[in-house]
């Protein structure tokens, strides 16, 4: 999202992707440049496949484990990756004859409890969902139910998926489900999303021979491991894409590792190096609670609160057509109302004060101090006796060189 304040544009990405996937739109591009643009870098420097390469070996990965007869485990975050693969598991049962004997399963309540969204706001999914409910809705899943029972309710004496949470392992029905399935060799296990550092998703990536199961116990890791990435999180061409076509000044990389965002925002100060002068960003990635430094043009924006003909004085320039009035700046925004308009439309109360000013200066002195008025403010006009600055303030030189000011 972005917002404005005093004429300051900060935009927030939070986590976003560029890219379409089965259900979801990609993010928009704003119109407008952001003088901030604070966005995620989960994911570096790293660059991720073809979403078709990644469905094909996805589908091909839980076809070769379920065809020796192992149990497919899944772990998957309920919302967004949940729903995308469970699209593209269900596509692909329905397309192969041989594989509808094997059930799948999806274990997570919040999981299931947002299918029922997806369900009713099908008009808010991409046009590919919405094309197909021209023929069924396709979250009404043919080849897939809901896992309700729980754990020891599961029948796994044979070939079986199971999509269930958390996607990093830590804990729940998917930590359940491997300690059970890990140490039998026909099985494997799919991440399909982002592991951080220090979980059990990112530790079997390098395929470890043990791991300790919650209660203690080493447990043997014979299952095969494969990681796929349908992370909702972009990558380093999307991220470095989205900066060029927004071209802010400012770039504030958060949410990400320390390493992958130093290695970030190093490549893209390079890649930025190429790009013309004014569209090149400063780039900070900054620690937790360390403070950024940025500097910013000062722009001071007036909202003009008076009706048309307060405004025209046919007497003076076009761009000099301009009545006095009061600038009113509240809550970092300003309005200048004529002085007409202030008791009605403005919040302050309305009062005239006269206050006279006598300097006693030489004809000389004098006459400089006019013209430094004619050339600091637009409208300075002669009247008898005298002069009138910005029809406010008139300026008297009397016969002893004193000028009055009033």
């Amino acid at each position: 999202f972005m917002i404005e304040i005093g004429g300051v544009r900060t935009l927030y990405t939070g986590d976003y992707s560029l890219e379409e996937d089965r259900h979801l739109v990609p993010a928009e591009i704003p119109k407008l440049s952001p003088e901030v643009l604070i966005m995620e870098s989960t994911y570096g420097t790293q660059k991720h496949e073809a979403r078709d390469v990644r469905e094909a070996l996805f589908t091909s990965t839980v076809e070769r484990v379920v065809q020796r007869g192992g149990r497919c485990l899944i772990p998957v975050f309920a919302l967004g990756r949940a729903q995308e693969l469970l699209l593209i598991l269900d596509e692909y049962w329905q397309e192969r004859q041989d594989l509808r004997h094997v059930p799948v399963y999806y274990a997570s309540k919040l999981a299931s409890r947002a299918l029922r969204v997806y369900q009713t706001y099908v008009n808010m999914m991409n046009l590919h969902v919405q094309r197909q409910m021209d023929v069924a809705n396709p979250f009404r899943f043919a080849h897939i139910r809901n896992m309700a029972g729980g754990v020891d309710d599961l029948d796994d004496s044979g070939a079986a998926v199971v999509l269930a949470s958390p996607g990093m392992l830590q804990s729940g029905v998917s930590r359940q489900l491997f300690e059970r399935w890990c140490q039998d060799p026909r099985n494997g296990v799919v991440i399909a999303g982002y592991s951080v550092e220090g979980t059990l998703a990112k530790k079997l990536m390098s395929e470890p021979e043990e791991v300790t199961a919650l209660d203690g116990r080493t447990l043997a890791r014979r299952c095969t491991v494969v990681s796929i990435s349908f992370s909702a999180h972009t990558d380093y061409k999307q991220n470095s894409d989205f900066v060029e076509a927004t071209s802010p000044a400012n770039v504030v990389l958060v949410h990400g590792e320390k390493n992958e965002m130093m290695r970030f925002k190093n490549q893209l100060v390079q890649q930025a190096s190429k790009w013309p002068a004014e569209k090149r960003p400063t780039v900070s990635a900054p620690e937790l609670g360390q403070p950024v430094l940025m500097r910013f043009p000062r722009d001071r924006r007036v909202q003009v609160c008076a009706r048309p003909d307060d405004f025209v004085d046919d007497d003076l320039p076009t761009n000099r057509r301009l009545k006095p009035g009061v600038l009113v700046s509240k809550n970092l925004r300003g309005a200048f109302y004529a002085d007409d308009e202030l008791a009605e439309s403005s919040e302050l109360t309305v009062a005239d004060l006269e206050q006279r000013l006598h300097l006693k200066l030489s004809r000389a002195a004098a006459d400089a101090l006019l013209d430094l008025l004619s050339q600091t403010f637009l409208d300075v006009r002669a009247v008898d006796g005298g002069w009138l600055v910005c029809g406010v303030v008139r300026a008297t030189l009397a016969d002893d060189r004193a000028l009055e000011l009033r």
